[in-house]
This record gives C-alpha cells, structure tokens and sequence, in this order.
C-alpha cells in the first residue's frame, strides 16, 4: 500500500511538472518536483527499513 501512495504521488509530481511547462509561474514544477522528490524518499525501501547504527 506504501508503493501504491508514493507511485500516485510521483505520477501527480510529474503531470505538474510537465503541465507547469506551459503556466507563466514556477509554482506548478516546485510543487511537481516536491512531490517527486518526497514520494521517492518516503517510497524507497531504504529510507524505512535501515537498521544501520551510525557511529559518530
């Protein structure tokens, strides 16, 4: 179910970021961009499932 909500989050991202191309302001590719970037974070196995300690 976590897949399923980070791959509708980037499909969303990358239509505003290709509908954002045609608008005058930026807002709509900052808004795509920010949705792509953070469903890959949250989506990636890496980001939730590390037990890794780190060692300072």
């Amino acid at each position: 179910m976590k897949y399923l909500v980070a791959l509708l989050a980037v499909a969303i991202g990358v239509a505003a970021i290709v509908y954002g191309e045609g608008d005058d302001s930026p807002g709509l590719q900052l808004v795509g961009a920010v949705l792509v970037v953070g469903a890959v974070a949250c989506g990636s196995p890496g980001a939730a499932g590390s037990r890794t300690a780190v060692v300072p």
